[in-house]
């Protein structure tokens, strides 16, 4: 048992550096490999669908015009304070008017470190890795109104005696009123995180509510989306504002601001991001600027490209 906790301890503190995560296992669940929406400082929840629709608002993919698309990406994420990275594959379609389904990949991986027994004796280096896989389906219930269901296997392998495993499901709803589109997500609902001792640890189960709206004005296009929640586990309290700017359906340029409690949440940051659309194929990158000079979100980055018709 003490070289369960001293690998358990060793394990949490170098992989998951950041003051807001220590206090739950599994906060990768919660890190958005969209570009275009990490662009907009995560502001997802109202956006429009993206290839990446699984890990913002599944439900608003029944509304979109797109019959398929599909996407890869690859973040940097805190490399200034634990060089971790993100890679992450998703593609979705509609069957008809009424229903879309959905399906998406998230690998994690930490920095390595060398794990030690509790006499000290190196057993050598070890890299922490952890991923989902999930499936969602969206239902149309009338012609503005959608429903969404999410569910998703979670692996945790930080180096302890055994790997956590954990089931959770996501629900989302998206209103469309065209001039306005409204989004409502409740995420991370399941099972605990458990790494073979007497302890279990809860995933950042959250609530995400979101407006957005899209403004046209001859080949420009405005797009403004504002998103809150709160994490029902330490009621931590989180708020993004986003802004995108596209010329003649070409390119993009975004910005955005992020709010966070960084005892609870992802720290506070800023957001650019800038994107090129051609023939149904999507490039976005974007770049997070830390608010705080401590702050392990600086230089935090990442690209992803994305096809849909």
């Amino acid at each position: 048992m003490k070289k369960f906790l001293s690998v358990i301890a060793a394990s949490i503190v170098v992989a998951v550096s950041a003051p807001s995560l220590l206090a739950q296992a599994g906060s990768f669940v919660d890190v958005n490999p969209d570009s275009r929406s990490m662009g907009m400082a995560n502001s997802s929840i109202a956006v429009d669908p993206s290839a990446f629709a699984m890990w913002n608002n599944t439900s608003a993919l029944v509304l979109s015009p797109k019959k398929f698309s599909a996407g890869a990406s690859y973040t940097m994420w805190q490399p200034g304070a634990s060089n971790n990275n993100v890679i992450a594959v998703a593609a979705n379609g509609r069957l008809g008017k009424f229903v879309s389904l959905s399906a998406g990949v998230k690998y994690f991986s930490y920095s390595s470190f060398e794990l030690m027994d509790d006499k000290g004796v190196s057993l050598g280096q070890y890299t922490p890795k952890e991923m989902t896989a999930g499936i969602g389906i969206g239902v149309r219930i009338l012609p503005i109104l959608s429903l969404s269901a999410n569910v998703n296997y979670v692996l945790s392998d930080l180096g302890a005696p055994k790997k956590g495993n954990a089931v959770t499901t996501d629900y989302g709803a998206t209103l469309d009123l065209k001039v306005v589109r409204i989004g409502v997500s409740a995420n991370n609902i399941g099972s605990k995180l458990n790494y073979g001792g007497e302890k279990s640890y809860a995933l950042p189960a959250n609530l995400k509510v979101g407006v957005g709206t899209v403004q046209n004005f001859a080949k420009n296009q405005i797009s403004v989306n504002l998103q809150g929640g709160m994490t029902f586990e330490n009621k931590g309290i989180f708020a993004s504002l986003g802004a995108e700017y596209m010329y003649n359906n070409l390119v993009a340029v975004r910005a955005g601001y992020h709010y966070g409690d960084k005892t609870k949440v992802t720290p506070s940051y800023a957001s650019v991001g800038l994107g090129v659309r051609f023939i149904g194929i999507d490039i976005n990158a974007f770049y997070l600027i830390a608010t705080g000079s401590s702050s392990p979100m600086k230089n935090t980055l990442g690209a992803s490209l994305s096809y849909a018709f």
